[in-house]
């Protein structure tokens, strides 16, 4: 299955699962997560290295290294870091290609 990336960021790693998917996203300054959101999928975001700031719902929060933070099905959200940062993305169910949806697409 081909999945768009929505930003630029760089997926080092993306496992599937029959009852979740689990991505392993680079973020540096200049490379983040666009705002969008899923019509079917839940995420969870968990920072392993660095530190994110995270808009959900139009509602911005930091999270620091081991600190998660779930996003619900159909929210808008995106994530950026001001460094580097390593952030495990899970989604259940697994996030199917179809189902990422930029804000302009809402």
């Amino acid at each position: 299955m081909t999945y768009h990336h929505i930003g630029d960021y760089e997926v080092v790693s993306h496992m599937e699962t029959p009852e979740c998917s689990l991505r392993l996203l680079r973020l540096t300054k200049d490379k983040y997560v666009h705002t969008h959101h899923h019509h079917k999928t839940a995420q969870t975001y968990f920072v392993l290295d660095g530190s994110i700031q995270a808009s959900v719902g139009g509602k911005s929060v930091t999270l620091q290294r081991h600190q998660s933070l779930r996003i619900p099905v159909d929210v808008l959200h995106n994530i950026r870091t001001d460094k580097e940062a390593l952030v495990l993305s899970i989604s259940i169910p697994p996030l199917e290609a179809d189902d990422q949806h930029l804000a302009a697409e809402r």
